[in-house]
Order: structure tokens, then C-alpha cells, then sequence
């Protein structure tokens, strides 16, 4: 089993990273701001593609200068390194 995380705050590069309480779970971090802002969810498809839900409308704070749109991002890892290469934006403009 393996386990991609994305994570968005850059305060997270300042903890510790994450552990799985089952040995047979890898947590990576696989992407990070600027490429996925405000992730509610994901899913890793057959093909290893990171599917993200991004949110910007949901109680933006005041003066949210990110992306007016919520929108679903797929992200994949094209040369094997184990991070997000390429970023396709699937559909956006939803609220």
C-alpha cells in the first residue's frame, strides 16, 4: 500500500513529518504550494495520478488574492522521483 500526501502550509516543512501507524504505509509528500493551494481531498487513481480538490471560495480570508475558483487538479510524477511534475487543471470555475 502506499500513501501520497499532499500537504500546503509551508509551516508544515517545520514539523515533523507525518507518520503512518501501520508499518505497511509510506507517507511522501508528493506536492506542495504553488502547486495545489487549500486541498479538501484526494485520490490516487490506477495510473498513480494524484486527483486534488482545491478550494478557494469556502471562507476565503480577507484579501484572498489565490485562485477565485474552486477547481480539480491532477497531478502526476512524470520522471519517477516520487513528486509532482506536471499539474493539469481538470475542471475549475466551480463554487
Amino acid at each position: 500500500m502506499f500513501l501520497s500526501l499532499v500537504c500546503t502550509s509551508s509551516l508544515f516543512a517545520q514539523d515533523a513529518p507525518p507518520k503512518s501507524t501501520d508499518p505497511r504505509v509510506k507517507v511522501e509528500l508528493f506536492a506542495e504550494h504553488p502547486q495545489v493551494v487549500t486541498p479538501t481531498g484526494i485520490d490516487v487513481d490506477s495510473r498513480g495520478r494524484v486527483w486534488a480538490v482545491e478550494s478557494n471560495t469556502h471562507f476565503p480570508p480577507e484579501g484572498y488574492k489565490g485562485h477565485p475558483t474552486d477547481r480539480v487538479l491532477v497531478m502526476s510524477d512524470t520522471d519517477g522521483d516520487g513528486k509532482a511534475d506536471r499539474t493539469v487543471v481538470f475542471t475549475d470555475g466551480l463554487k
